[in-house]
């Protein structure tokens, strides 16, 4: 059987989805074998000798080392969001980064709030700075200008500047931060200096990886890529080159599935330690056919007491946000083209799919699959796959 190599930083638990696209798109006739980046060139060559692939495919999001289309001589490479480099053109996938920026703007926007911040990556890479600039524009466009923390450096630099900046913004502010490594290290600021979030900040990552968001506290907000079509699209465009060898340059565009929302911008809650306990439950379980009595035993007191506790502090009743998370998840799969519709139910806490599909058209006056053709025109409005 043949095969194909796949270049990944194994410390990042978002490539499960991304290996899952590569994975679909071969099915059973193709050997899909991942490699460590970090394991160094003289390793790499190695391994090239022992599996002797037909295709790579790289993660490339911090540069591509020396994994460049040199390295591995004849044997074709795919590059996923690669930083450009001297207008070199390559086999590339690349996310949208704007819409994923517009995407957290959309969050984060709110009447009470007309400060809004960026924090760019450690690294200089077009994609932070791409997003910097697209959430900039947005905030822009509804009269609010937008602060940029985008500094490189040693970490113990970066982090004592980061910590003034930070302490220096006007409060309250929507905050924006590259992907969730850098979220994290915001969070962890903001606990050393005292500034509450998501109070004083609220703040947003981009990658949904859930051992970071679900670990931080509070939780964080993320923004969700298209991880899966990521990989799909990538082991598509290895297979046109394999197919055609003249194809030495094209590239590919993935999308964004929606928000994973958290406590991080739920700024209402922090009021009261209980409601805290509520919305963690909820996010937590949502799915799992959970119910009011099973929130107020989480927030330990009776029915009543939760129920006027939530209401007092969001406004809202535990019933409609429970509905709510559930009906969020819903829409996030459903963004997923290749997700069978008729599953979405199970996964989303819902009794039966006829159950989902009657909520979802009360909600939304389509059909599932309406709203799943919908959302694609659209994003076919928005992105282009050129090659």
């Amino acid at each position: 059987m043949n095969t194909v190599l796949v270049f990944l930083p194994f410390s990042r638990h978002i490539f499960k989805d991304m290996l899952a696209g590569v994975t679909r798109y071969f099915g059973g006739g193709m050997r899909v074998q991942v490699i460590e980046t970090g394991t160094g060139a003289s390793v790499h060559r190695k391994l090239l000798g022992f599996w002797n692939p037909v295709g790579c495919i790289v993660e490339a999001s911090e540069g591509i080392g020396n994994l460049s289309p040199r390295f591995f001589g004849d044997v074709p490479v795919v590059y996923l969001d690669r930083t450009p480099a001297g207008g070199k053109r390559f086999l590339d996938v690349r996310q949208d980064y704007a819409a994923g920026a517009e995407t957290a703007a959309r969050e984060l926007l709110a009447p009470d709030i007309t400060n809004y911040a960026f924090v760019g990556y450690r690294k200089r890479t077009v994609w932070s700075r791409a997003r910097g600039d697209a959430f900039a524009a947005v905030v822009g466009l509804h009269g609010h200008s937008c602060t940029r923390f985008e500094r490189e450096g040693s970490a113990s630099e970066r982090t004592n500047v980061l910590r003034d900046w930070l302490s220096a913004l006007p409060k309250p502010c929507g905050v924006f931060a590259a992907n969730d490594i850098v979220a994290e290290e915001v969070l962890w600021l903001c606990t050393q200096t005292g500034i509450r979030v998501p109070e004083d900040l609220s703040l947003i990552g981009i990658d949904n990886d859930e051992q970071i968001c679900e670990n931080a506290a509070p939780a964080l907000t993320s923004v969700c890529p298209d991880f899966e079509r990521s990989g799909y699209l990538c082991a598509e465009l290895l297979a046109a080159r394999l197919a055609n060898l003249r194809l030495t340059a094209s590239e590919r565009t993935y999308g964004i599935l929606g928000v994973i929302r958290r406590a991080s911008t739920c700024r209402t809650a922090w009021t009261d330690p209980r409601v805290l306990v509520a919305l963690k439950t909820i996010r937590a379980h949502a799915c799992e056919k959970i119910g009011v009595n099973d929130i107020a035993a989480a927030m330990g007191c009776s029915r009543r007491l939760a129920e006027l506790r939530f209401r007092e502090t969001t406004g809202r009743t535990l019933r409609d946000v429970i509905a709510e998370t559930r009906f969020e998840r819903v829409t996030v799969l459903l963004r997923n083209p290749h997700r069978v519709i008729g599953a979405i139910a199970h996964f989303c806490g819902y009794g039966t799919e006829a159950a989902l599909r009657i909520a979802f058209k009360k909600r939304t006056g389509l059909s599932m699959r309406a709203w799943r053709l919908r959302h694609a025109e659209k994003s076919r409005g928005k992105t282009s796959a050129p090659g």
